[in-house]
């Protein structure tokens, strides 16, 4: 009995099933408003306020905080008001020996809570 493995034409994986690379905070563009999850962003103990530029984009949900590249190039953020911070408490900041891969944040802005 003879094979068809030579006579048969492999199928292609249609382009919408492939995975795609996630984004990262540093690829979206001026204007761009996005969500990162909670743990990018960092308080230093004096108050100040970073993000993660390698943060994955995701889908907003309880532990996410809104991002906006503004046109200056600099990262507003939104904050839900039930959030709260204790500062210089931050893995991110702990493990980022790198300062260069986070930015400052210029502005924020407290959002009510969604309800649950």
């Amino acid at each position: 009995m003879a094979t068809l493995r030579g006579m048969i034409k492999p199928a292609l994986l249609p382009l919408e099933l492939i995975r795609r690379e996630p984004r990262k905070l540093h690829n979206i563009l001026p204007g761009e408003s996005v969500y990162i999850p909670l743990v990018h962003f960092a308080v230093k103990e004096d108050r100040t306020c970073f993000v993660d530029l390698e943060a994955e984009l995701c889908d907003k949900r309880r532990s996410t905080v809104r991002v906006t590249k503004g046109p200056d190039g600099n990262f507003s953020v939104e904050i839900a008001s039930d959030l709260t911070f204790k500062p210089g408490e931050s893995l991110l900041l702990a493990k980022s020996r790198d300062m260069e891969r986070l930015a400052p944040v210029s502005s924020i802005t407290v959002v009510q809570a969604d309800p649950d």
